[in-house]
């Protein structure tokens, strides 16, 4: 992965399409060095979760028609490994760039049925996922939560409910960052898995949530 990190350096320092298309070379080489972190990553996780067989790499071409930056290219890699069942929810996702690497995975913008129906049933029950995201290993590896929290509290809900600050959340994310020296060690994609398989209990209980009626009947 050090020729990826490398090449994403320079691309920072020249954001353009001539730069990018005299050196497609290298993007190609560095395309196809994610497609194999990519590979390995997935192949480590179907052994233990349904994610879709060929995860999402995102383009590096931005679209710029609304945006005050005008770069043509973003000078990141951005992965996302999806889910592959109905019954299974939460997204997991790797950022890679130099000195600003990262895990994350969670539910980054519930549509306002799924947050509503979440916050209900987190007002019901909250135990489930207090419990997963209060375990040690989790804490140790992922940290807290990032809610992107409302300054005050979602319309229906009582202000002094003993779970506020869980109900107050607008997402339900968490990210883990991970150094160049990391990125570039050849066990790279064990670690990621890892990370990964961490969130399992987070990710079981907000699927539990989504997929139940407040009276835990499925509903999917």
């Amino acid at each position: 992965m050090n020729l990826v990190l490398d090449y994403l350096r320079e691309l920072q320092a020249h954001n353009q399409r001539d730069w990018f298309e005299a050196n497609r070379t290298r993007y190609e080489e560095s395309l196809k060095a994610v497609r194999q972190l990519t590979a390995n990553i997935a192949g480590l996780m179907l052994q233990h979760d349904a994610i879709e067989p060929n995860p999402h790499i995102f383009r590096l071409n931005r679209d710029v028609r609304f945006s005050k930056d005008k770069s043509p290219y973003k000078t990141n890699f951005g992965v996302a490994f999806r889910r592959n069942d109905d019954h299974l929810r939460g997204g997991y996702y790797l950022h890679i760039v130099p000195g600003g690497s990262f895990l994350g995975g969670g539910f980054w913008q519930p549509n306002p049925e799924d947050l509503k129906h979440l916050r209900q049933q987190i007002a019901l029950d909250s135990a489930p996922l207090r419990l997963a995201i209060t375990s040690v290993a989790f804490r140790q590896y992922w940290g807290q939560l990032d809610g992107n929290p409302l300054k005050s509290y979602p319309k229906g809900f009582n202000k002094d409910h003993k779970d506020i600050d869980l109900l107050r959340m607008r997402r339900y994310v968490v990210t883990h960052q991970v150094s160049d020296q990391e990125v570039i060690d050849p066990s790279f994609a064990g670690h990621v898995d890892v990370g990964f398989k961490l969130l399992r209990p987070f990710f079981d209980a907000m699927s539990q949530y989504l997929v139940t009626n407040l009276n835990g009947e499925k509903i999917v």
